[in-house]
């Protein structure tokens, strides 16, 4: 343990011999310190002609020699000194060191000496050294203001601390206050510090040692000893750790939100309530503060607003300080910040117009949607299908054409200006989109009545509209009036209306709304619904059931009819129909000759029925028109090879009395021969009662005779019934026999073969030869003039 620097006052000449000079041992960290007293003048105890005093550097000894001797000797030393301080020695290394004090000193005449002289021999230090004693004679010392008095106790070491250790650490030797606090003893009489490690001491003041300022020293930089009046002085004490002396505040850190949510970063509207604080490298603690509030220490680099809060701008404020409790500026939030977490309702959306048949099907051809959305929102976004979010704009959004959303395939969200996302909204039902228009409609009249069924002259006023399968509504539209609302599948015209072409028109919607093309009518249509003239039948008798063929002046079924244009008469008599029956002078007639058989004495009804070309019709009022008078009228026209259909299969009947009306060329032309399937039979003649009439072709019913080979100009007369068919050059005469059997034959033996009436062989009428001429007496006795008037064929 080192011991209080040494004093030479502490060595007495009692001790010392010549032979065994006082000796101190000293070990390294010894200090000689050689005391000059102040405002005191030094002299030397000795003889008047004593040497000067040299102080040596001899090797690691300073050597003090007087008279040329070597009074004190000290080894292994180190010298350090300053102005107006006391001369330190220090031993350097742990080898033995000595004060030896010779006994040859002897007292000599005071001298000041103000300053030594000093050599040295090594070159190693310079030994400049103010002298604070000099050994007297018999090695005493001595001083003008000593009194004699002897003081060889040091004081304590003194010691110190920083006056204030500010910061975070009372303890850590960091600090602002650049000062520190020495405990001196009592009877100090003056201190030093060295702030280098004692290489150079100040004088100190006070019990206080100002540090500079920012400046770090590091372990046993700082130095301090005291001294007390008698010049002993204290051992050293320097600071064990290292002290830091800062007074520079830090910058003031910086604060921004954590996440500055929502539609804008930069709005200071979010949903996060975390704001970051920017710190220096070396903060050690810092603080914030809400809207003029209690200071709050932070942790970490963050800190926490209050949910739904409003700070103004200022309101926010932070500030840190550092190791040495530097505390820096204050920062706050420049712009308003909203701290806002609670999440908006979720939107609705509707179809912007469910169109077609139904306002709330959901079936439509507008593939907008419509989104109701909060007053406040900031953002929303649509899903179809569960694909990726699309984020929306304005207050809708489109479909895909053509699509079909099931139930929950739609959805909405929508978020406000901080962020907070509402909930979503889809569809409860499921929607189509369908921009298909179906085709256009067809239209045709429903019955094109009339005489003809394309002409567009009709009595019905319906038209029949083809529509779609799917089609929700129709309309139609006449002559470029509104649009009527079509029902079922057809529309009426107006009655005795005409529309041109394309003043009909129909078109469809399918269930979405979806409008056709517009289908029209081609060609003109015309409804007709007035009803024609009536037409008129006049009572007519029929002597005949049979119909007479071709016979000189035929029967008619007549009437009056007045038709305008396009009309027609259709005349029904019993069940025959004649169509466009021909009007002439507003007359009309029908031949008896093509109506069928008859039977004697019924009516028979006959209907005149006028038809305009839009199938209007009127019918005559009257009934029983024609009245058949006789049935026994058999006629065969050898003129044109055909005779009457009387009966089922043209027998004779034996209760019947018939008039045979054999009609030949009156003209003596020809004569046609009957076809098997017309000729007549019978099992028995012809009887008396049955009667063969001979008429001609024209209209008198006249036959010219043949007579001599030659057609004569004379009538054939009831006494010469000879007719010839054909006249001709040769002596063959070719006339018409007709015998009271009932046979026809022609004169001519060659072409003897005719027809027969009847064969009473086998009751078929069949060729037969023989000519009887002038053999007719029992066919005709009345004139040709009256022969159609007395027997009923005109």
């Amino acid at each position: 343990m080192s011991r209080p620097p040494l004093s030479l006052r502490q060595f007495s000449a009692t001790t010392a011999t010549a032979a065994q000079p006082s000796v101190w041992p000293l070990t390294a960290g010894d200090v000689l310190q050689l005391i000059a007293q102040p405002n005191s003048q030094f002299e030397l105890l000795g003889s008047a002609d004593s040497d000067q005093l040299i102080l040596r550097r001899n090797g690691q000894q300073l050597q003090l020699w007087l008279d040329d001797q070597p009074l004190v000797v000290i080894d292994n030393f180190f010298v350090e000194s300053a102005v107006n301080a006391p001369v330190q020695l220090f031993f350097t290394d742990a080898q033995y060191g000595a004060l030896a004090l010779t006994a040859d000193a002897a007292a000599a005449e005071g001298q000041l000496w103000p300053q030594s002289e000093g050599s040295d021999d090594s070159s190693a230090l310079p030994l400049w050294l103010c002298v604070a004693a000099l050994i007297g004679a018999g090695g005493a010392l001595g001083s003008a203001s000593d009194g004699g008095r002897v003081d060889n106790t040091p004081p304590p070491a003194a010691s110190f601390g920083l006056s204030q250790d500010t910061g975070i650490s009372n303890s850590d030797l960091i600090t602002q206050t650049a000062e520190l606090q020495l405990q001196l003893a009592a009877d100090a009489a003056y201190w030093q510090y060295s702030l280098d490690g004692g290489r150079h001491w100040q004088a100190g003041s006070g019990d206080r040692l100002v540090l500079a300022t920012n400046t770090e020293y590091p372990i046993g930089a700082i130095v301090v000893r005291q001294s007390d009046a008698a010049g002993n002085l204290s051992a050293t004490t320097s600071n064990s750790e290292i002290i830091v002396i800062d007074t520079l505040a830090p910058a003031a850190p910086a604060l921004q939100l954590a996440n500055d949510s929502g539609s804008s970063s930069s709005d200071g509207v979010t949903n996060d309530a975390t704001v970051n604080v920017t710190l220096a490298s070396d903060v050690a603690s810092w603080q914030y503060r809400l809207q003029g509030g209690e200071w709050q220490n932070g942790s970490g680099s963050s800190f926490e607003l209050a949910d739904n809060s409003y700070y103004a701008s200022g309101e926010i404020e932070v500030r840190q300080s550092d190791m040495a409790g530097n505390l820096s500026a204050t920062t706050s939030n420049s712009e308003n910040i909203i701290i806002d977490t609670l999440a908006p309702a979720a939107p609705a959306l509707q179809l912007a117009n469910d169109s077609g048949s139904s306002a709330s099907d959901g079936v439509t051809n507008d593939a907008t949607v419509n989104v109701t959305l909060a007053s406040d929102f900031a953002s929303w976004q649509y899903r179809l299908q569960g694909g990726e979010w699309q984020t929306g704009s304005g207050s809708s959004f489109e479909l895909t054409a053509n699509s079909h959303y099931a139930s929950g395939e739609i959805e909405v969200r929508q978020s406000d200006m901080a962020g907070n996302l509402s909930a979503t909204t889809s569809n409860s039902e499921n929607i189509i989109i369908d921009t298909l228009a179906t085709a256009a409609p067809a239209l045709q009249l429903a019955n094109d009545s009339g005489s003809s069924a394309s002409d567009g002259v009709t009595n019905d006023a319906t038209v029949n509209v083809t529509l779609a399968s799917d089609f929700a509504s129709w309309q139609y539209r006449l002559q470029g009036g509104e649009w009527q609302t079509g029902s079922g599948s057809s529309f009426e015209l107006a009655a005795n209306s005409h529309y041109a072409s394309g003043e009909i028109e129909v078109r469809q919607s399918d269930i979405a709304g979806n409008l056709s093309a517009v289908s029209s009518n081609s060609s003109a249509i015309t409804i007709d619904t007035a009803l024609p003239s009536r037409a008129v039948v006049d009572a007519t008798f029929i002597y005949s059931a049979v119909p007479a063929i071709d016979a000189p002046l035929p029967q008619y079924i007549s009437g009056q009819a007045t038709l305008a244009a396009g009309e027609q008469l259709n005349v029904t008599i019993g069940s025959q129909l004649f169509n466009d029956v021909a009007v002439s002078d507003g007359n009309w007639q029908i031949d008896r000759r093509s109506l069928d058989e008859f039977s004697g004495g019924e009516s028979i009804e006959v209907t005149a029925t006028v038809v305009d070309v839009a199938g209007n019709q009127i019918t005559d009022t009257s009934s029983a028109e024609i009245t058949v008078q006789y049935n026994d009228r058999v006629i065969f026209d050898l003129t044109t090879g055909q005779s009457s259909e009387h009966g089922v299969d043209r027998s004779f009947a034996t209760d019947i009395d018939y008039n045979i009306f054999i009609i030949v060329d009156s003209d003596g032309v020809d004569m046609q021969s009957i076809a098997t399937e017309q000729q007549w039979r019978s099992w028995n003649n012809l009887g008396s009662g049955d009667t063969i009439w001979l008429v001609g072709n024209n209209p008198s019913g006249e036959v010219m005779a043949f007579m001599s080979s030659a057609v004569t100009t004379a009538v054939v007369s009831s006494s010469a019934l000879i007719w010839a068919s054909k006249p001709t050059a040769s002596t063959s005469q070719q006339a018409f026999l007709i015998r009271s059997s009932g046979v026809a034959s022609r004169a001519v033996s060659s072409q003897s073969q005719t027809f027969q009436l009847f064969n009473s062989a086998d009751g078929q009428l069949d060729a037969s030869g023989g000519v009887a001429v002038n053999y007719l007496a029992t066919i005709h006795a009345g004139s040709w003039s009256n022969i159609y008037t007395t027997q009923g064929l005109s």
